[in-house]
């Protein structure tokens, strides 16, 4: 078996393998799917091979079947060296320097500048909607002119602003 394929072995293995318990009850058929496994892995040469044989044969089905009975593990809470990993993932750089300090505040910053502004743009957008649906109710003839408008401009559209083919 090529490193490829065992990569993808070790993943799909491991997901069972570190998240869930397996009862005694069907270890029976977590062996069976194991051999399965394995069979279908040694005659792959690539990891795409595995991937596409391996939902092919139904062993993704499989898998998702045995850990539905399978008994979550609780996690562990992540450690500070695990945090300060994660960190380091997300944002290129660790947090404890100055330096990752820095940049680690000004994405934060960046974030929560992001979201201010989604969220208010958005409520400028809900407020304009509702202004306009009041004024369309007292004035029906705006509503229609508005429309009026927006067909002539897509009329426009279609014969003056397509490119034509060279």
């Amino acid at each position: 078996m090529n490193d490829e394929v065992q990569m993808a072995v070790d993943t799909k293995l491991g997901v069972i393998r570190d998240y869930y318990e397996v009862p005694a009850a069907i270890e029976g058929q977590y062996d069976e799917f194991l051999s399965d496994v394995m069979t279908l892995a040694e005659s792959c040469s690539a990891y795409m091979e595995f991937e596409e044989k391996f939902a092919a044969a139904g062993l993704d089905q499989k898998m998702t079947a045995l850990m539905m009975k399978c008994t979550p593990k609780p996690q562990e809470k992540m450690s500070a060296k695990d945090t300060m990993k994660a960190a380091k993932n997300a944002y290129g750089t660790t947090v404890d320097t100055g330096a990752g300090k820095k940049a680690w505040l000004k994405q934060g910053i960046s974030d929560i500048a992001g979201m201010a502004q989604t969220e208010a743009e958005s409520e400028m957008f809900h407020q304009s909607r509702e202004m306009r649906d009041v004024i369309e109710e007292a004035h029906p003839e705006l509503h229609e002119a508005r429309n009026t408008v927006n067909q002539a401009r897509t009329a426009a559209w279609h014969l003056f602003g397509k490119k034509k083919d060279k």
